[in-house]
């Protein structure tokens, strides 16, 4: 017997909304991960947060662990490609760290429950997933650490100054809990990142 031809388009349709529900539920669970922690939330508050019944949900997703890597994944989204544009484009030290800030600041801000989530409940993964976004997230801070190094090397950041040191000084800056727990308007975003610039680079420039 001949099987059922399919509707040009229906399996892509039905695709892009699996996709959609998806993203859905993705956001209703970092919102719950963020308001009350991963360890007290439940998939119950979550499909109620969407209107929808909890068996229901294992359609999306096999477990809560697998939803908070994605949230993690996502949260992360971005920052490897546009730092790596911005170290292999044109600038000095200084104008290279601003757009870095810039660009940290615009994409935490997108998703601040992805990055509170991604910020406040990655130990709680289990192990393979938890090695999996933090390979992500070292890749992320070797590239940082590069911008860094490359001051150093061209002589426009001190030579005394500890790379890794320096590194995750920026992003506990930029991790500032009235940033992306209050939110920031999008117009102040720039002006932000060049404070943070300005206060960080008062310590690390060659004078």
């Amino acid at each position: 017997m001949t099987a059922p031809v399919e509707a040009p388009g229906k399996g892509t349709f039905k695709a892009a909304n699996h996709a959609r529900r998806r993203a859905e539920i993705l956001d209703a669970a970092a919102a719950v991960f963020a308001e009350v922690g991963y360890m007290r939330a439940s998939t119950s508050a979550i499909a109620a947060r969407l209107g929808m019944r909890q068996s229901n949900l294992y359609y999306y997703f096999s477990s809560k662990d697998e939803a908070l890597a994605e949230i993690c994944i996502v949260a992360l989204d971005g920052y490897i490609r546009r730092m790596t544009a911005i170290l292999d484009g044109e600038g000095n030290f200084e104008e290279k760290l601003r757009l870095t800030l810039r660009a940290h600041l615009h994409i935490l801000t997108q998703r601040p429950e992805h990055y509170v989530t991604f910020l406040t409940c990655r130990h709680d993964l289990p192990d393979g997933a938890r090695r999996e976004v933090g390979k992500i997230t070292r890749a992320y801070e070797a590239l940082v650490e590069r911008l860094m190094a490359e001051g150093v090397a061209n002589g426009e950041v001190s030579a005394r100054c500890d790379v890794k040191f320096a590194a995750s000084s920026l992003f506990a800056l930029c991790h500032n809990p009235a940033i992306y727990r209050d939110g920031v308007a999008e117009d102040n975003l720039d002006r932000l990142a060049d404070t943070i610039a300005d206060l960080f680079l008062n310590g690390v420039v060659q004078r």
